[in-house]
């Protein structure tokens, strides 16, 4: 039986927009100068976060717990092509265990060009969260760590942290931060909280804002929507920031917690989820947009290369 012409056509346009929503991203990674790193584990792999041929990668994966964690990517679900980061803690119940995908440059050393994270950036990605879960007390899923200048990456101190807390059935984002008062910042600016979804995207954007005193900011949007803007801010205690995902705590009912995550952008622009103001993750034509001012700068080049920090 032949396809009406008129079916044809919605399908065409349906599918073309559909297939635009899932490669945006990468498109744009791919192709704008204004993108400073990605990763949408189209390798197969964690290469894009840790380079293992090289010997200053400037970004890596720090897990712990040994056996009882592990990341990987993998085909159960992804925002955009084939594959995407799955994160997995097995028996937190009473001990610390985590993975963290973290950078600290746009590329190897090894390669020439080599950048620190630039002074005002921002830093995003997708998540997906099978299940709802309840973390007994904290649960960092996204952080920004530093380095006192002398000092080894092994000394990095979290610096602001993103983490999910949960209630009767929901989830939801909160800040915080052991070196500004006050510590947590888990009061939205939205009327009404904005849960976090579970069977589905959600996209997490962070503007960071480098400083050592007390002039920095740091803002947090979930499918476009700001749930944080907090200016006048310690965000570093040296020039050296790093900024990672993961998936750590040390106490969640269940304790065995998976985590998926996906397209992944530091860049100069914002990288925009649902752009109608609304927490829909439904698609949009307007995914990337720009701001009418980006961060100040551009990327520089701090120092010599550093030994991977511990996380």
């Amino acid at each position: 039986m032949p396809i009406p012409p008129t079916a044809l056509a919605f399908a065409t346009v349906w599918l073309g927009c559909v297939c635009w929503f899932c490669t945006a991203e990468s498109v744009a990674a791919d192709n704008d100068p204004q993108v400073f790193w990605s990763a949408d584990h189209e390798t197969g792999d964690l290469s894009q976060w840790h380079d293992g041929n090289a010997k200053y990668p400037r970004g890596g994966m720090f897990n712990t717990g040994g056996a009882a964690v592990e990341a990987a990517t993998t085909t159960d679900v992804a925002h955009s092509g084939r594959y995407s980061a799955k994160m997995t803690i097995r028996g937190a119940a009473g001990k610390k265990l985590a993975v963290r995908l973290m950078r600290w440059g746009n590329k190897a050393w090894d390669e020439g060009d080599s950048k620190d994270l630039p002074d005002e950036a921002y830093y995003s990605a997708w998540f997906y969260f099978p299940r709802h879960y309840k973390p007994k007390v904290w649960w960092n899923i996204f952080q920004f760590k530093s380095t006192r200048d002398g000092e080894t990456g092994n000394q990095s101190q979290p610096m602001w942290t993103l983490n999910v807390d949960s209630d009767e059935g929901r989830m939801w984002l909160y800040l915080y931060t052991k070196f500004n008062t006050p510590r947590q910042h888990s009061r939205q600016i939205p009327s009404e909280r904005v849960d976090l979804p579970v069977g589905r995207w959600v996209h997490i954007e962070a503007f960071y804002q480098h400083s050592t005193t007390n002039d920095g900011r740091i803002s947090i949007r979930q499918d476009g929507v700001l749930l944080y803007d907090v200016k006048g801010v310690r965000t570093a205690i040296g020039k050296r920031v790093t900024w990672g995902i993961g998936n750590y705590t040390d106490d969640i009912d269940p304790s065995t917690a998976t985590i998926y995550v996906d397209d992944a952008v530091i860049s100069l622009k914002r990288i925009g989820g649902p752009s109608n103001g609304s927490a829909s993750g439904s698609p949009s034509s307007a995914k990337i947009a720009s701001t009418a001012s980006g961060p100040r700068g551009g990327w520089t080049r701090r120092g010599e290369p550093e030994r991977s920090p511990r996380r």
